[in-house]
């Protein structure tokens, strides 16, 4: 169960509320500029539940910060670690400018960190005790705060090669739009539009199904990762 960690990365970056706010969720969102929404989700692991998700976006203004909780049920306390993601910056225009993002877990000593520096174009990881300095291209998005830039961006985010730090290592992600279709899950019925990562080359790939109402967060997303296939489904939602 080690690759958990790894994997619950991901399904943090897919786990949350990826929302496409507006009328049309074609025709691009328009967020509030201050709200905190509330997700909990379910995660399984080839089919079975092994814990929750509990994760809160807040934007103040131009601010958001997003934050992750992930924890095990007690019974696989000892081999699920729990883990605590955060990523802070700003919304300009309809991009997410991440300045700092963190991924730490139980069973690791330090955390993974990524500090983004958009006046001299450099990306900063942090991992293992080491520290790696990379360029910064536009657009480029963290573990957790990719999954808010479709909620920002809309349909523009689709069809493009996204740049994606995990503290770590750099990613790119593709995402395009499959399908509409209907779900049932825990927290009701919900018409969704299915998003496909195209891009296999990277270590994790996902798919992700959104709500047609522009309220909502993302319903269900699944992750695979060498060949272990993980879920998410949603649970409750609330907004402030």
């Amino acid at each position: 169960m080690r690759g958990v960690a790894r994997a619950a990365l991901w399904l943090a970056l897919m786990g949350s509320a990826l929302l496409a706010l507006g009328s049309d969720p074609e025709s691009g969102p328009d967020p509030k500029a201050n709200e905190t929404i509330h997700a909990q989700y379910r995660l399984f692991y080839r089919g079975v539940p092994v814990g929750n998700v509990n994760e809160t976006w807040v934007r103040q203004g131009d601010d958001y910060r997003v934050e992750s909780d992930a924890k095990p049920y007690p019974i696989l306390a000892f081999v699920v670690p729990t883990f605590r993601e955060v990523s802070e910056g700003r919304v300009v225009g309809k991009v997410l400018q991440p300045r700092h993002f963190e991924h730490s877990r139980s069973d690791q000593a330090t955390p993974l960190m990524a500090d983004f520096n958009w006046e001299t174009s450099q990306l900063t990881n942090h991992f293992a005790g080491r520290t790696e300095t990379v360029r910064l291209s536009a657009g480029t998005q963290d573990a957790l705060s990719i999954k808010f830039l479709f909620r920002i961006a809309g349909d523009a985010a689709l069809n493009t090669d996204i740049a994606l730090t995990t503290g770590k290592r750099l990613e790119t992600h593709h995402l395009v739009l499959v399908s509409k279709e209907e779900l049932d899950t825990t927290a009701g019925h919900f018409s969704t539009r299915h998003m496909a990562d195209q891009n296999q080359q990277a270590e994790s790939y996902f798919d992700i199904w959104l709500s047609d109402n522009p309220q909502d967060p993302p319903i269900r997303m699944q992750v695979l990762e060498r060949g272990n296939r993980w879920e998410q489904q949603l649970q409750k939602v609330s907004f402030e």
